[in-house]
Parts: structure tokens; C-alpha cells; sequence
């Protein structure tokens, strides 16, 4: 452990890393999708899962679960 304590985290919840990975799934969907000749199907299933990982994402208010730490004294710009 560290001798100033906590530094904070910038690996955010769990449940936000499902919501990003729903996400990847949907792009990588449409990804194949492009090469398998544009399969209009396969690319909407994919857009649609790639929406249902943003919905998650706001659901979970992944955008505020991270902890920033502040810059340690030599880091910080001098005024």
C-alpha cells in the first residue's frame, strides 16, 4: 500500500464494463456484417445490440463511476 492512501481508480464498475462490452459485441456484429457482403439483417442486429449497450450505459451511469485521482505535486503545471 501506498503511503498517501487512496489514489482512486480509473477502472470504473463492473457493471459498466458489461455495458461497454454489449457495446463491442454490437460493433463487432456489424463489423461482419460489412464483410459478409453488407447483410442488411446481420448489420441492424448489430446496431440494434450496439443501442441496447448505450441504453445500458446510461442506465448504470457508467459515465460518473470513475474516481479520478489528483496529479501528485511534480505533475502539476507551473502558474
Amino acid at each position: 500500500m501506498s503511503a498517501q492512501g487512496n489514489q482512486g481508480s480509473h477502472a470504473g464498475s463492473p457493471k459498466s464494463w458489461v455495458a461497454v462490452i454489449v457495446m463491442l459485441l454490437g460493433f463487432t456484429i456489424c463489423g461482419l456484417a460489412l464483410v459478409m457482403d453488407f447483410n442488411w439483417l446481420m448489420f441492424g442486429v448489430g446496431a440494434g445490440v450496439t443501442v441496447i449497450g448505450g441504453l445500458l450505459l446510461l442506465v448504470f451511469d457508467a459515465f460518473s463511476d470513475v474516481i479520478l485521482a489528483d496529479p501528485p505535486e511534480s505533475q502539476t503545471p507551473a502558474r
